[in-house]
């Protein structure tokens, strides 16, 4: 079973770095973050465990953007893939199926969230300043982006096996993110910083003992609404939606 689970996610990665997508995002993680207001463009010096935040969170602001659309395709897009021979030349269940193609979706977002962070550790040499410590970001990635990116991807996934429309795939996602901004700022549900935590990490702050006490908890949230979600996802994938794409 775990063989299967990995053939399909691995056949879904592939598929996923050839699209068109894929060249769009790394563009976005390129460019967008220097035009961050940071210290840097001041000239002033900016603390490391707060660059990383910031920046990780700006990763997961562009991943809420364009994962929807990524999981929406691989759902969709089996017809373009090996998808089809796999399935029908082993003896691959549904539930192997749906969690091989969520795993594909996830390493790709955790790829993608890798290349930002490496590209972010060189931002200051385009404002003339040291490079960051790369474990500094490294820790930030785990504890901020990695939850943040496993419950975009659950939450889209769990809209699109439920519904099995692309227009709701794409756009309640997006719509529940931005929601989730506005209304749960000041909860422990919220999936980014809440703005005045924000302005303090970009003003070069570090963060306050209680903001990090309350980000380890809030990132464990995430992490149990997003296993509930795709374990819902798992046992409500039916192989007849793949031929009933609407």
């Amino acid at each position: 079973m775990l063989k299967n689970i990995l053939v399909i996610s691995k056949n879904e990665f592939k598929s996923i770095l050839k699209s068109w997508i894929n060249i769009i995002s790394i563009i976005c993680l390129i460019i967008v973050p220097i035009g961050m207001d940071s210290p840097l463009k001041d000239g002033s010096p900016w603390i490391v465990s707060s660059a990383a935040y910031v920046y990780n969170h700006g990763l997961v602001s562009i991943a809420m953007m364009f994962l929807p659309l990524v999981v929406c395709t691989v759902y969709y897009k089996d017809q373009i893939t090996k998808m089809p021979q796999i399935i029908f030349s082993q003896p691959v269940t549904p539930k192997v199926y749906a969690l091989g193609k969520f795993l594909g979706v996830y390493l790709y977002s955790l790829f993608i969230g890798v290349i930002g962070n490496i590209v972010n550790l060189f931002i200051p040499l385009y404002f003339k300043r040291p490079l960051y410590t790369p474990i500094v970001f490294l820790k930030a990635f785990f504890i901020y982006s990695v939850p943040s990116l496993l419950f975009i991807v659950a939450l889209c996934y769990f809209i699109d096996v439920f519904l099995n429309k692309k227009v709701f795939t794409i756009f309640i996602p997006f719509m529940f993110f931005l929601g989730t901004d506005h209304f749960f700022s000041n909860s422990s549900v919220s999936l980014r910083f809440r703005s005045e935590i924000l302005g303090t990490l970009c003003s070069g702050k570090a963060l306050i003992p209680d903001i990090r006490q309350y980000l380890l908890i809030n990132r464990e949230l995430l992490i149990a609404f997003s296993l509930v979600l795709v374990f819902l996802s798992v046992l409500k994938f039916s192989p007849k939606q793949l031929t009933n794409k609407r």
